[in-house]
């Protein structure tokens, strides 16, 4: 669900965070339920424009009242000509800020505070690392609008902050002191609740040693623990390569043709080497499982497996 999360961090960092009901399909459509159920995304005013599904071109919307007075919404592109819109497909959602960071960071039972209006909140206080540190939480980057940031977190440079992207941390790095995370890369798979092992490591990784606290080493060891599995489905998933390759060259011996041996499920893969399917999501959205993810697309990459001539078991990007 990585690029769902994306898509719902993008929308949450723009000046004016709404989801437009076309927008919402596949994974994030499910989230999108969830969502609009805990009443964090709320319905606002119905599109004013529509990209024609012929031409790809954004036409402005025309209203006509026909039999019955029903009144129905129109685009008349110039190249395609007038076609209707269903009204479905007008819907739009705004994200409440507040009760998204409430949601996720519920398991800290924090108390929500706006600090600026709509770009700053003080979520209080929460046990990281083996120490209790601030949280903060920061969205909409527009260098205009940076200074009033720096100056309410320049005195407070041991504060954890938290930024929807990984694109908005790098430019607040620059600007703050702090060490700032992104709930792109640190939500669960379900895209409304913190990976707390994932956060942890990052801080032990960040800080310097000599700050960090004694439970630093529990943290290590689950990070070490956390990589030995990627190692384990990632030794699993070239065992797979090695026989889908040797299936493809045998069938194209055997029919002329080749053919991609099925790639296994992450639940099947998980299954194989004895982890939960939960433990091999998180795995997968690990930073340092790049090779691992590598070696999951090049699975279903039946020309790309096939040309390959080195080992195996080294990927490149």
């Amino acid at each position: 669900m990585s690029q769902t999360l994306t898509r719902m961090m993008m929308t949450w960092e723009i000046n004016h965070p709404v989801l437009n009901a076309h927008e919402v399909v596949g994974d994030l459509a499910a989230l999108v339920t969830t969502l609009q159920k805990q009443g964090i995304l709320l319905p606002t005013t119905p599109a004013a424009a529509f990209t024609c599904t012929e031409c790809g071109e954004r036409q402005r919307l025309i209203y006509i009242t026909g039999q019955k007075d029903t009144t129905h919404a129109y685009i008349n592109c110039r190249d395609c000509g007038p076609s209707r819109v269903e009204d479905s497909l007008l819907l739009r959602w705004q994200i409440d800020s507040r009760k998204f960071i409430g949601a996720i960071f519920q398991s800290f039972d924090l108390s929500v505070r706006e600090h600026l209006p709509r770009q700053l909140w003080h979520l209080g206080r929460a046990n990281l690392a083996g120490r209790s540190r601030d949280v903060w939480f920061v969205r909409n980057y527009q260098p205009s609008q940076v200074d009033p940031v720096v100056t309410a977190l320049k005195t407070r440079p041991k504060s954890i902050v938290f930024a929807p992207l990984e694109s908005s941390v790098l430019r607040w790095q620059a600007k703050l002191p702090n060490l700032v995370f992104a709930l792109e890369s640190t939500l669960g798979s379900d895209g409304i609740s913190l990976d707390i092992e994932a956060i942890e490591s990052r801080i032990a990784e960040l800080e310097p040693k000599a700050k960090v606290s004694k439970t630093t080493d529990k943290v290590s060891a689950r990070r070490a623990l956390r990589l030995s599995h990627i190692e384990l489905l990632r030794n699993e998933l070239i065992k797979h390569l090695r026989s889908a390759r040797d299936h493809a060259y045998a069938q194209k011996e055997l029919t002329g043709k080749s053919k991609l041996l099925k790639r296994p499920s992450k639940k099947k893969l998980g299954e194989l080497v004895g982890l939960r399917s939960d433990t091999v999501t998180r795995c997968f959205q690990d930073r340092s499982a790049k090779e691992l993810g590598l070696l999951w697309k090049l699975a279903v990459d039946l020309p790309r497996l096939i040309k390959w001539t080195g080992s195996i078991s080294k990927v490149r990007t």
